[in-house]
């Protein structure tokens, strides 16, 4: 029965190994192997949870790595078959392996979508925040309004710029989109102080400048008397 099949099995493999026809294409049968081998890494690879508060241990770091490993193992897998299929026609068939080769393409653009996708990324609706944002600080007596903006606008950029430390946001974008808020839903004009300058950075001030514009909702009472150029600036 079962002992019987798995014995004729293996005797055709080992005849197929003994006749040399398991290497007849050799390309194929280490492509397949590495297939098998980016499978297998990518099973134990592990995608950053945006969710979870804890930060990864050094083993989840390199599992990270892991999945696109296993992504680009395959990739070249298919690659390399597709690349022969296409270039080296089949000496039966004295031609190229078209459906072949083109399916193994196919792979290869589906593993290079994959490694460039961006997986398991938190979207933040801004706008959204920042009407509810404006809706709390309105609750709030108006003397106290500008300094919780600041510290809100703090807490907002804080929080960006952990989850995507290589695009930055500047601190009075988000304080003047809050403003922008308070204005046209609320009807309240809050002033900028000093305690929201302490936010920001010698080049933000510098950009501020250059982009101001009377059109902007926020005044700021510090810098009306010393930089008239930088005392109001545009919303982004």
């Amino acid at each position: 029965g079962i002992t019987g099949a798995s014995n004729q099995t293996m005797g055709n493999a080992w005849k197929t190994l003994s006749e040399g026809r398991a290497m007849a294409d050799p390309t194929k049968a280490i492509a397949s192997a590495t297939s098998i081998v980016g499978k297998t890494v990518a099973l134990n690879g592990k995608e950053p949870d945006p969710y979870n508060p804890e930060s990864p241990s050094t083993f989840d770091k390199f599992r990270q790595h892991f999945f696109k490993a296993g992504g680009l193992m395959e990739a070249g897998a298919f690659g390399a078959i597709a690349f022969q299929k296409l270039t080296h026609p089949n000496p039966a068939h004295k031609q190229a392996e078209y459906f072949t080769g083109i399916g193994n393409s196919l792979f290869v653009m589906a593993y290079v979508i994959r490694l460039a996708a961006r997986l398991n990324k938190k979207e933040v609706d801004m706008d959204e925040l920042y009407a509810h944002t404006s809706d709390t600080l309105a609750a709030l007596p108006n003397d106290q309004i500008p300094q919780v903006a600041a510290d809100m606008a703090g807490m907002i950029k804080a929080h960006l710029d952990k989850e995507d430390p290589k695009k930055p946001v500047e601190f009075m974008r988000i304080y003047n989109n809050i403003a922008n808020e308070l204005y046209e839903n609320h009807g309240i004009t809050i002033l900028r102080t000093r305690d929201t300058d302490n936010h920001i950075s010698p080049a933000e001030k510098e950009r501020i400048a250059r982009d101001a514009t009377p059109e902007s909702h926020i005044h700021t009472q510090d810098l009306m008397h010393t930089a008239p150029e930088a005392s109001q600036f545009k919303g982004i």
